[in-house]
């Protein structure tokens, strides 16, 4: 069973006291977390190759180094089975937007992710690889800045088919306390597909008509000074690897990206053999109206602020968002709190899913707001926002703000002024 990850709900009734927690985390995460991630610069023109780690030696700092990635895998459930699930869900509209009786599809394609992480053993032979005084050596895990896969599937049981193409996903954390990425890589993540009618209903029945063959390709790509040639290649079959080439074509085609410098640092495929017939816990469908059932994905945010270095400045983002349950809480007005977080240490992490634990009210309209966590350790909390819609996105990126044109002298203009 695809593992639920809950985020932390606040009994505070007081505004004042969330506040102070967030602040006092603020402060000790900058101070202890903030300056060893942010100035770390690899060398990925330099590689070295001891036992399972693959590592870079730092730019500046003469006895910092980073180790890649390990090798991603596929979950599995204690019955053995792949940890992924289809679920499929009808929207059957509210009597607060006016669409009961509708029936709209939304649904998605999880995969549990596992990635092993070195034991102690290895980042000793590797520091000893390094250099004769070992224990001087500090090794870091490489900064990664995106992390991209794609998803294909084919029927095994249907001769020449050409392999379907699912639309893209996103990468969400797996852990409660995310928080260690500059001591070791995360272990464990889901890659979350949202699938529209047509792409759901064809995945649902492939997967039920007989046997599939899925394939799941990644890629990280990390900040650093690069070499001239290309250190890794995109692994899996031709339709995997122009879907991941198109991805990454895609991101630096945006004009955020463009003076992000990312290289390709770690690739691979995943094959996954699914028998809907033989686990029938892969797939599932269910109906919601006024209300979301516990532990379902309630909101899905988007925070690009990292991801795509828009501003140096901020260290991290906390969303906290408010909405009505369907059953007593014991809280003020009913309500359910949730808060998730983005920050610098993970600019991969882009995308968050909130879930409760307790059933949500549609039919009610939820309230969010955001936290900026400046690199000085200073904060700014932003005003309380409604939204009546649930279905739709989140996006909480810091606008992009635009600066006025400097007068032309030359010419007598001084600009367009505010006021007489």
């Amino acid at each position: 069973m695809i593992r639920t990850h809950r985020h932390q709900d606040f009994t505070c009734k007081n505004g004042a006291k969330d506040i102070e927690i967030i602040k006092a985390i603020a402060i000790w995460s900058v101070t202890l977390l903030m300056v060893p991630a942010l100035i770390a610069r690899p060398d990925l023109r330099s590689r070295t190759q001891v036992g399972r780690l693959t590592f870079f030696p730092d730019t500046e700092r003469s006895r910092v180094y980073y180790y890649s990635p390990f090798d991603l895998s596929i979950g599995t459930t204690n019955e053995g089975r792949p940890d992924l699930l289809l679920l499929l869900t009808r929207y059957t509209g509210t009597s607060v937007h006016g669409d009961q009786g509708t029936f709209t599809p939304y649904s998605l394609l999880s995969f549990h992710i596992v990635m092993l992480t070195p034991d102690s053993e290895d980042l000793i032979e590797a520091r000893k690889a390094i250099n004769a005084e070992w224990r001087r050596i500090e090794l870091k895990p490489l900064p990664i800045r995106w992390l991209d896969a794609a998803v294909i599937y084919t029927p095994v049981d249907v001769a020449g088919e050409s392999p379907t193409i699912l639309p893209g996903g996103d990468f969400e954390s797996g852990e409660q306390n995310s928080s260690s990425a500059t001591r070791s890589f995360w272990t464990e993540r889901y890659f979350t597909v949202r699938l529209g009618p047509h792409d759901a209903q064809l995945l649902w029945k492939a997967m039920h008509e007989g046997q599939l063959i899925m394939s799941l390709g990644y890629a990280f790509y990390a900040d650093g000074v690069g070499p001239d040639q290309p250190i890794e290649e995109l692994r899996g079959s031709p339709e995997l690897i122009a879907e991941l080439e198109k991805r990454l074509g895609n991101r630096k085609s945006d004009e955020e990206n463009d003076k992000i410098n990312a290289y390709l640092v770690k690739a691979g495929a995943l094959p996954i053999q699914i028998d809907a017939n033989h686990w029938p816990g892969l797939c599932k469908k269910i109906d919601i109206n006024e209300r979301i059932p516990p532990d379902y994905p309630v909101l899905r945010i988007y925070c690009f602020d990292f991801n795509n270095a828009l501003n140096p400045d901020l260290f991290a983002k906390v969303v906290d968002i408010e909405a009505t349950a369907a059953a007593f809480t014991g809280r003020e007005n009913n309500s359910v709190r949730l808060k998730v977080r983005f920050s610098q240490l993970q600019p991969d992490l882009y995308c968050q899913t909130v879930r409760s634990q307790f059933a949500v009210r549609l039919d009610k309209p939820y309230r969010f707001r955001t936290t900026d966590i400046l690199l000085n350790s200073q904060m700014k909390v932003h005003d309380w926002q409604e939204r009546t819609v649930w279905t739709n996105i989140l996006d909480v990126t810091t606008p992009h703000i635009e600066m006025p044109p400097e007068p032309d002298h030359e010419n007598g203009e001084e600009g367009e002024q505010n006021g007489p």
